[in-house]
């Protein structure tokens, strides 16, 4: 095997590493990112209210199919809000509010109507 001698000064190169192929990047502009594209504003809508909906059901405890039989929300429905395959609208999200609020007095009312009513004796 034959020894390679540089001079004083020579640098190495790397075989097959070429300085045209190193990738020239600019660190005042962002770097797009294949893995994490940008969201749309209804994609950022969407994650926002899924991470609502969910950090809701989690604070009573409940598993989605308990959650949703107490307060009488349709459990297709709850997977989609919290996995952001759809949008709750204003009076959903004015629900889950007071859910997270009163829970016990949420449940109370939606079980039994009637004690809401005032009596007129």
């Amino acid at each position: 095997m034959a020894t390679v001698r540089y001079k004083r000064g020579e640098r190495k190169k790397t075989p097959g590493f070429s300085e045209a192929k190193k990738p020239r990047f600019d660190a005042r502009e962002p770097v797009p990112d294949a893995d994490a594209p940008e969201l749309t504003d209804e994609q950022l809508a969407r994650a926002k209210a899924a991470r609502f909906v969910k950090s809701v059901r989690a604070e009573t405890g409940l598993s989605q199919e308990a959650f949703a039989a107490r307060y009488h929300i349709n459990v297709a429905r709850l997977r989609d809000w919290e996995q952001g395959r759809s949008t709750p609208d204003s009076a959903i999200i004015a629900y889950f509010k007071m859910i997270r609020r009163e829970p016990e007095v949420v449940a109370r009312v939606v079980e039994d109507p009637q004690r809401t009513k005032t009596s007129t004796r």
